[in-house]
């Protein structure tokens, strides 16, 4: 029974005209789940996976973290814990990359768990937190997925991606840039879903790995990358720090 992969969601709730690609508020930009897909808990061996929830935000925002209940599409979905001491900054010129740890509890074998693994192969459970700074909120989603032990994979394996063209700290032009990347392929069969995020200008298609930048303000500009298979659900991303003139 072939298993039908649920990739992390994430849910953007600030609300706003602007553009998708552009970092002027706060914006969730991907989810890792580790490991991404497990067989269930016993009570001799319990099992937890390791959520870190991914979001860009301008500089001097600081924001509060709690997760939140999900609308339910598994009833029997467990809570989350933030980690403590999991929250991270990584500051680029324009903006920072912020993530934080959750630890979700892979629920035990029982009957019911059972038996829908027997009829489906696969059953998904949806955590979600929620980032608050005033009026200002986001909610990111993450899907976990319980597999029978026969429809486990047991050799995914993390993605990598790299910006090719901006080289970091070089000069682009005002008018055009080229945008390309590269994803290192460490999955067979998998297909990966492309995102551009810059701190000004608009992206041609900011869904395609080789697209263009235009109209970028003179100035520090910050470009971000994040890619996410569609299978296995891994997520990585590379960003750059360039000066258009």
């Amino acid at each position: 029974m072939k298993i039908l992969f649920l990739l992390a969601l994430c849910i953007a709730c600030g609300g706003g005209d602007s553009r998708p690609e552009k970092i002027e508020k706060l914006r969730a930009i991907g989810v890792a789940t580790s490991p991404i897909i497990q067989t269930p808990s016993t009570p001799d061996s319990p099992k937890t996976a390791t959520i870190t929830f991914y979001a860009a935000a301008p500089f001097g925002k600081n924001f509060e973290v709690r997760p939140f209940e999900v609308n339910a599409i598994n009833p029997l979905t467990p809570g989350i814990t933030i980690k403590a001491g999991s929250i991270k900054y990584q500051d680029f010129s324009q903006f920072r990359i912020f993530s934080v740890q959750a630890s979700a509890v892979v629920p035990q074998e029982s009957a019911s768990l059972s038996a829908l693994l027997a009829e489906r192969g696969s059953t998904t459970y949806r955590f979600g937190i929620k980032l608050k700074n005033g009026e200002e909120e986001e909610k990111i989603v993450a899907d976990l997925i319980v597999a029978a032990k026969d429809q486990a994979p047991t050799d995914i394996k993390t993605t990598k991606i790299t910006i090719l063209t901006p080289i970091d700290k070089s000069q682009i032009s005002t008018e055009t840039l080229q945008l390309r990347a590269n994803i290192e392929d460490t999955n067979e069969g998998e297909t990966y879903k492309i995102a551009w995020f810059v701190s000004s200008g608009q992206v041609k298609n900011r869904r395609a790995i080789e697209t263009e930048l235009k109209e970028a303000q003179a100035g520090p500009v910050t470009i971000l990358v994040t890619v996410r298979g569609s299978k296995s659900g891994t997520f990585a991303y590379s960003a750059v720090d360039v000066t258009a003139m």
